[in-house]
């Protein structure tokens, strides 16, 4: 190549090195960030991540490789190769891996995690609707057992969702980032899955 393009080798390096830093080349791989999505699974799973604002490993599995087609050390290889060309990116919440678009904020993509649960989404539309309520009120407003949206609520507190505010009333409210990411989410109509 370098004969052929009659490229000084410095020259030709520093050209190899600027596309493997852009992700259109990635070391020990023949293939180049265009040519990724030409497998049709690595393109479902991408488009499938994209159009979900983000799915856990179990969700992927089953979108994508249903009726037992592939295994899954098959979906695994596809995310590792999605994630090395920089078409993805994983966060962790819990026990779940998260795979995201990588143009996606960690943050809102956690969000919208949460807002999949039916029970989640509830509670931070009524916490979006209302400044501040009590804790012991919330359950009054849901159609669930008090011990699961106390389970919610301790949830969605570690992760920095909603706040609790330690004082007589134990009051929650939205973080003013939260509530605007919130009201983006209902404002674009991302589609929210519900998953039970």
């Amino acid at each position: 190549a370098k004969k052929i393009l009659q490229l000084p080798r410095k020259g030709l390096l520093e050209i190899i090195q600027y596309l493997i830093n852009k992700k259109i080349l990635v070391d020990g791989s023949k293939q180049t960030k265009k040519t990724v999505l030409f497998n049709i699974y690595r393109k479902k799973i991408y488009n499938a991540i994209k159009k979900n604002n983000g799915l856990k490993f179990s969700t992927i599995r089953k979108k994508i490789f249903t009726q037992n087609v592939g295994s899954p050390g098959q979906l695994i290889w596809h995310l590792e190769v999605l994630l090395k060309f920089g078409y993805l990116k994983k966060i962790n919440i819990g026990k779940f891996t998260i795979f995201l678009p990588i143009d996606m904020e960690d943050e809102l993509g956690k969000l919208h995690f949460f807002l999949k649960n039916k029970l989640n989404r509830k509670i931070i539309e009524i916490l979006n609707n209302h400044n501040k309520i009590k804790k012991s009120d919330i359950h009054k407003y849901l159609e669930d057992k008090r011990e699961n949206v106390y389970y919610r609520l301790n949830v969605l507190s570690e992760n920095n969702i909603i706040k609790i505010e330690e004082n007589q009333n134990n009051e929650l409210s939205l973080s003013h980032q939260i509530r605007n990411n919130v009201n983006l989410i209902i404002k674009n109509k991302f589609s929210l899955i519900d998953k039970k």
